[in-house]
């Protein structure tokens, strides 16, 4: 199976959701902007009711991908994101965080 992964440099943004976060809907606004949307009235509403039903206190329930799924390995990302990957370490993330 063909693969291809790119990235257009400066088109990648890494946003955090977790109810722990102290402004989930303060990034869901910094991802609107840097993707150049408009956050509708209704689509925060939305998402101001999705935290409202979300206990503070609950572990996330968001979805978790695994590289297996798609069929990839950690050597398979690290060569494709190698960019990427280096900004995000260069921003103190650590490498185990990333991938």
């Amino acid at each position: 199976m063909a693969r291809h992964f790119g990235i257009v440099w400066g088109a990648l943004s890494r946003v955090s959701l977790s109810p722990r976060f102290s402004d989930p809907l303060g990034e869901v606004r910094k991802l609107y902007d840097f993707l150049r949307m408009t956050l509708t009235p209704d689509t925060e509403s939305a998402f101001r009711h999705y935290l409202e039903d979300v206990p503070k206190n609950a572990k996330f329930r968001g979805h978790k991908y695994t590289m297996e799924q798609f069929d990839l390995t950690k050597e398979d990302l690290q060569g494709e994101f190698k960019e990427y990957i280096d900004h995000m370490i260069r921003k103190g993330f650590p490498e185990e965080d990333i991938l």
